[in-house]
Parts: structure tokens; sequence; C-alpha cells
């Protein structure tokens, strides 16, 4: 059965139709959009301007999903995947697309999410600016952190991303987006004497000091003879692995640590971090610096108290407060008791007297702020990809300062929550996506609001 996307009729759009389309534009996941006869169609690995030939694969909700057969007449942006594993891996989505037809894309997104979802108008976008890229010779081998799934076959197993559009474990192990130490023990781990009932393996790598952390994590309760295999399997791998600092296991008891080391030393720029296994720290050590470059521009002036919200283990706001001078008090706000106890050590090793952690629901914690009528001068949040809990957006209009900072991975949840804040007190001053997550359909976003008639 065949359809061209001239002549087609509607009931021809079924599964295992053949169609020739043309790619208009992209879906929010990178995925080519075709237009037949005013039905759309998403198909995977087609680029803008190109004709291709496709099946149809399903129909979900009025929208066709099909799968690429052939690219009739290919995109000058069209480019071939550096990786060898890159069709059957799920790590990056885009390696078919030029570097700057990425880009492009990822610009895109932002603006659309902002205009469609956020009901902006192009006027009040005219302070967005391009993408922030990756140097030269960084869009690979970024990545400080992964998760691998152990998929289970008997007694043999593969490890690899979950695919996020077939909800099925990938079937290849990624070979470029993380550095050569994590590829190494990744290639061991797949020997095939990992100890039964392990769900997922954690990785991490500080790139200041060149260590590892590994993790094995259980989803089922475990024995004693389980965690003892899961503990001479971790000794004889640190053996190998001289590099390999901290590790332990993941059950439903929680975390334990098994090395006489509990964290990783990570540092950006002049600032140490310590990385607990648990803790939320940016997966790309360059870029977030391009980013912090952007918070301390438009920071700089009048800061005297900031709050930082979803802090963490204090990423963004110990940074900062070594490089605004004229700082003169940080409170930061994070729900995760051990993640708050990394941040005072790291505000302590980075010598900031006037950091201060609070533990608890940031959404919570306003309430005291005002009680204690803290005067804020600015605000940064750096929310789940789920965006900020409306509490706490009401709690942030309440404090009202003169700037708030929003860092957003979803443009689609940064248009939702910036819609309620400019519909209250404040107006976007800038926007500025930052390519966090080069290859992949992920980007980055810094938008900027300032109190409307502050004072």
């Amino acid at each position: 059965m065949f359809a061209n996307i001239n002549d087609c009729e509607n009931g021809a759009l079924q599964p295992g139709a053949e169609i020739t389309a043309q790619i208009s534009g992209y879906t929010h996941d990178g995925w080519g959009v075709a237009r037949l006869n005013g039905r759309v169609v998403f198909i995977p690995g087609a680029l803008q301007g190109e004709q291709v030939r496709a099946e149809i694969a399903e129909e979900r909700r009025g929208v066709f999903y099909a799968r690429l057969l052939a690219v009739l007449e290919p995109s000058a942006q069209r480019v071939q995947p550096d990786c060898p594993v890159y069709d059957g891996c799920g790590g990056c989505q885009l390696q078919h697309m030029s570097y700057a037809e990425e880009l492009q894309f990822k610009q895109g997104q932002v603006q659309a999410a902002l205009q469609r979802l956020g009901g902006f108008a192009p006027e009040e976008l005219a302070c967005m600016r391009p993408i922030i890229p990756a140097a030269d010779g960084q869009i690979y081998h970024y990545r400080n952190k992964g998760i691998f799934h152990v998929i289970w076959r008997g007694d043999k197993y593969t490890l690899s991303f979950w695919d996020e559009n077939s909800h099925q474990p990938a079937r290849a192990v990624c070979q470029l987006l993380f550095p050569m130490p994590v590829n190494s023990l990744l290639e061991r781990l797949q020997d095939g004497d990992l100890p039964p009932g392990v769900d997922d393996v954690l990785i991490r790598y500080s790139f200041a000091e060149q260590r590892l952390m590994l993790f094995l994590c259980f989803s089922a309760p475990v024995d004693d003879a389980k965690l003892t295999a899961a503990r001479n399997y971790l000794q004889q791998i640190s053996a190998e692995f001289a590099g390999l600092l901290v590790w332990g296991v993941r059950t439903t008891a929680g975390w334990q640590i098994f090395s006489s080391e509990s964290f990783l030393t990570d540092s950006l720029d002049n600032v140490q971090y310590q990385i607990a296994p648990e803790a939320f720290f940016q997966i790309n050590n360059s870029q977030i610096l391009r980013l912090l470059a952007v918070l301390e521009k438009i920071l700089a002036p009048a800061t005297g108290v900031l709050l930082d919200a979803y802090c963490g283990i204090g990423t963004l706001g110990i940074y900062l407060a070594k490089h605004l001078p004229g700082l003169q008090r940080l409170i930061g706000v994070e729900v995760n008791a051990e993640a708050v106890h990394n941040a005072r050590n790291n505000a302590r090793q980075n010598g900031l007297r006037m950091a201060e952690f609070w533990q608890g629901r940031a959404e919570n914690e306003f309430a005291r702020l005002l009680k204690k009528h803290i005067n804020i001068d600015a605000a940064v949040v750096d929310p789940p990809r789920r965006g900020c809990h409306k509490q706490l957006l009401n709690g942030l209009l309440q404090l009202a300062p003169e700037k708030l900072v929003y860092v957003s991975c979803n443009p689609a949840t940064l248009a939702r929550d910036l819609q309620m804040f400019c519909a209250e007190k404040y107006a976007l001053s800038l926007v500025q996506p930052v390519d966090m997550f080069p290859r992949t359909k992920h980007v980055e976003c810094v938008a900027l609001m300032s109190r409307v008639n502050a004072h």
C-alpha cells in the first residue's frame, strides 16, 4: 500500500501503509513532522526539508507515527552518526543532525514552548539570546553521571539506557557520551559476573580528580547473602580500577557505602564540591560553567541577599557566593537531608561564612523567610523536570525579590511557570538557552525575570 503527500486519502494512513512526505519541522523530541492532507505524521530520524519514504506504524490521538524507510532527498544538515551503536543505544537522539542544525532545533524548541505554552508574544521574547553551544571538541564524553539498567535474561545480562520512546531497554551501551574511564568501567561490568538481583548501576566521574563512584542498585529487598556478594564484587572491581574511590549499594533500606571514602570531590573553576551518591550535580562540567557565567553577570549588580531554592548540594549558590562581590548572605533550601549536609560542608570547604542551608521543602520555607522579614534581592530556582510546585511559585510571588532567575531543563514546564510569574509581578528580561546536553534532544535554559516597578 502506498500513499503520496499530494494525493493520498485519509483512509490510506493506517498501520503498514507506505508514504512519501516532505518534512516541514520537528517535534520537541527532534522527530521530523510531515503533514498529509491535514493529517500529522511524526517520523523519527527525518530532518527538516527532507523528502522521505516511511511506513505508518500506529496512530495515537489523531497523530500518526511512522518508521523511516529511506531518505529520498537528504538535507544538507544530515551527517553520518559518530557512534557505531547510535541506532540501538538511546543515549543520543540527534547524531544524524549537524551540530548547527541541533542548535537551531533547540533554540526553536525554547521559543516555541514560550510562545505556544507560555503565551508570550514575539515582542516579549526579543530578550531571547542565541543558544550557548558546547566548545569545540566537547560535544561528546561530557557526562559525569550515568544510570544503566541491568536487563536480565536468565543468568545473563546486559547494561543499557532505557529508550524513552519505546519504553524498552536499548539494544546497546553508549559509546560517546561518557569519558573513557567510565567507558572502561562499563566494559568491565559487562563481563557477566555482576551479582544477581542488581537492577541498575550508577556511575559518577570527577573530572577534577579523575576518580570514579560505583553503586549497585536493588529495587527488591536484599538478604545478607546478596549483600555479601555485592560487597565482594565491588571489592574486586575496586582492586582492578585504581580510580574507583567510592562504592556501595542502594537498597530499599537506603544507600550503603562500603568504601572508606563516602563522596567524590569535583570542582567548577575555583569552587570545590563534595558529591554524595544520591546528590544532584549538573552532568556537564564545562557547560554548567558557561551557564554560571550568565548567572554571575545578571546577578552581579546589587545582589546582597540571594535565595537558592532547590539548592541540592549548593552547586549554583555556592559558586555565585564565591563570585558575586557584593553578596552578603546566601540562603539555600533543599528537602534532601544528605544534600543539605553536603551543601554545608561545601560552603565551609570554600570559606563561605555567609552561606546557610535550610532543610525542608522550598514551598514550605517561605513562611519562615517572611516571618523573619528577610529581604531577598534575588532568587534562583533550578527545579526538576516537572517544574516548580505551585506553592513555591506563590511563595516566590509573596517574597517578590527584584530578580527571579529560573534554570530549567524542560521548556514546557519553564513556559508554564514563567506564565504565572509574568501574569503577576514580573516581566521577562532575558532568556538564554544553553546546550547542556549535546547530541541529545534536551536543552537547558536560563530565564531572568525582573519585578515590574521595582524600587
